[in-house]
């Protein structure tokens, strides 16, 4: 399921996903023991080992079965629904492995190396320029500045035809270039900042892992621990050796093999191994990995931690899946902190308000056991049917009468836009100074806005209100600066900004001081 949801969210295609799976026949079972896979519990017992040693970390298991369920959205989703986000799906894989593997294998239980592809990558001599952050980020500012041009020239263009253009027909065109702007946004991040692509050069976890190679903080292992299953510590460890992502020995991965304490979950225990990891990754808690054979001491960029770890945090884990049946997969989460950290305060505190009404709701939902509506009609009438199918931007409302969401006439028309886009474009052409708009970086600290007398002398008393304010002032009065002292290319003593709130926009001077 995750690596399908992983795709078409990255194509707008679809909002959210739920995925489920069930294990526990008796058949499954029972040719489990045939195949001698299992741990057997006379053996066991008269080894002196307890039932809760039976199931051991990467050596012995026992049979299990159960259910596991997750539910996949965008961001954008989840905090719009106030839901509670586990972590970030960052990168996922699937692997026949049998037909990757180095062998032929007709064996069920005995993988082969198909997933150790997630280091494929050649050589090179010359550096690679996709792989230096400070060309990414000329990369994105100089394409974001490409996008402002041509809407400058769009506007010039027609103002030198002499076209009359009306309200609704300005209107629409800012907002289809407000789309197109995105979606270049979109691929231009997705390109430079999250490396998407199929360059040879790099591999894929070196390109999910950005620059950062050293930010996996804990591995989940499958840890089948049969004897025909050899390869999955190996690959890892061989990852982190061939994949040049930075990885050393005295920064081992610790490993986690839940399996000791769950049982072995079968075709659905990457689900538990899944929630698991999430678990791990949030609240910093490595759980010990102990009794485990001699040969793993090869593995030297792994470690097996015989105790708990309580890290101060963790940036990114890793699962590998290694099921029978030839299949495998790996994913990799993040932690949810760093998209909290892109939110704006006063977004995240409105996300906490609709997080907590949303868990009071499932509590309520959990007393009065009404967790699950069985629906009885379609959520639009017989004569909406149609009209509803065949319109692109229908969306149903919440009914609060009966707490279901219907369709409703009449139906939505038009596309909304941004009315502050518009007041901008208008703004601009209207103008009467010529105006070049050029993204350009400064570092915050290099501004000391801290300092009472500075700001005094190189702002002026509505940059200085406008900027106090602000979530971050540092950050507002550094933009003032670069926007006065660099991007604007001032000639004289005067310079023009434009500032957009609440859908105005606004034109002021201000005074540079010689």
């Amino acid at each position: 399921m995750k690596p399908c949801a992983l795709d078409t969210y990255r194509d707008d295609n679809l909002s959210y996903l739920r995925g489920r799976v069930t294990t526990g026949f008796e058949e499954d079972s029972y040719e489990f023991t045939n195949m001698q896979a299992t741990s057997k519990a006379e053996t066991e017992f008269v080894m002196g080992r307890e039932p809760a040693d039976m199931s051991r970390p990467v050596t012995t298991f026992m049979d299990a079965q159960g259910t596991g369920v997750h539910m996949v959205m965008s961001a954008k989703t989840a905090l719009d629904l106030g839901c509670p986000i586990r972590g970030i799906l960052a990168f996922t894989s699937t692997y026949l492995i049998v037909f990757h593997s180095d062998k032929a294998c007709p064996s069920i239980p005995a993988p082969g190396l198909g997933p150790l592809s997630i280091a494929r990558q050649i050589s090179y001599k010359n550096p690679i320029p996709i792989i230096d952050l400070v060309y990414r980020r000329t990369q994105i500012s100089q394409s974001l500045n490409h996008e402002h041009s041509q809407l400058q020239e769009e506007i010039q263009l027609r103002k030198s035809q002499g076209e009359p253009i009306n309200d609704e027909s300005f209107t629409s065109r800012v907002a289809n270039i407000a789309k197109e702007d995105a979606q270049q946004d979109k691929d231009a991040l997705a390109m430079y900042g999250m490396l998407q692509g199929a360059d040879p050069r790099v591999a894929p976890i070196r390109r999910v892992l950005a620059v950062w190679g050293t930010d996996v903080g804990v591995l989940s292992i499958h840890g089948t621990s049969i004897k025909a299953n050899v390869n999955e510590t190996r690959i890892w460890n061989d990852i982190f050796i061939f994949s040049t992502i930075g990885r050393t020995q005295s920064n081992a991965v610790p490993i986690v093999a839940q399996k000791s304490l769950l049982g072995y979950f079968k075709g659905g225990l990457a689900a538990w191994q899944m929630g698991g990891l999430l678990q791990t990754v949030s609240s910093g808690i490595i759980p010990d990995s102990d009794n485990l054979d001699s040969h793993f001491r090869e593995r030297r960029f792994l470690v097996f931690p015989s105790k708990s770890i309580y890290a101060d945090g963790i940036r990114a884990g890793v699962m590998s899946s290694f099921t029978f049946g030839q299949v495998g997969g790996i994913a990799m989460v993040v932690n949810p902190r760093y998209l909290f950290a892109t939110m704006e305060p006063s977004h995240y505190e409105a996300y906490k308000v609709r997080h907590e009404s949303r868990a009071l709701q499932s509590y309520k939902a959990m007393i009065k056991n009404s967790l699950v509506k069985i629906k009885e009609a379609p959520p639009y009438s017989y004569e909406l049917e149609a009209p509803v199918l065949l319109n692109s931007i229908a969306r149903a409302t919440l009914d609060v009468k009966t707490w279901s969401y219907k369709y409703t006439a009449p139906l939505p028309s038009s596309v909304s836009v941004d009315a502050s886009n518009v007041a901008a474009v208008r703004c601009l052409q209207s103008c009467p100074l010529s105006l070049n708009l050029i993204f350009s970086r400064e570092l915050i600290s290099s501004v000391p806005s801290s300092h009472p007398t500075f700001v005094t002398r190189n702002f002026t008393a509505l940059e200085i209100a406008y900027c106090r304010p602000q979530p971050s002032p540092a950050s507002s009065f550094a933009a003032r600066w670069a926007g006065v002292c660099k991007s604007l290319g001032v000639q004289s003593a005067m310079s023009v900004f434009l500032r957009c709130t609440a859908g105005s926009v606004q034109v002021f001077k201000s005074s540079i001081p010689s």
